[in-house]
């Protein structure tokens, strides 16, 4: 995954179905993420660059124990559907 351009106004981001492994660590690029949705768990292996995120308040994803744990101590919403 690849941050293009200036992105920096980004607050929400919805991703689909992965037929491929993708890299969260872009999304650290982006400021202003206040909301994440990730439709499928498979193909992302990382899921610790969601708590390099500085204004994320939501996330929606089946995500690793362990990250869901620091998000939420951080004060994230997380909505492990």
């Amino acid at each position: 995954m690849r941050v293009a351009g200036n992105c920096s106004w980004v607050r929400r981001i919805d991703i689909g179905s992965l037929h491929s492994p993708i890299d969260l660590a872009p999304l650290t690029e982006l400021p202003a993420v206040e909301e994440i949705t990730i439709e499928s768990r498979r193909g992302v292996k990382d899921w610790a660059p969601l708590l390099g995120i500085p204004r994320l308040r939501t996330v929606h994803a089946s995500i690793d124990g362990s990250v869901a744990a620091q998000l939420i101590a951080k004060g994230v919403a997380v909505d492990m559907h």
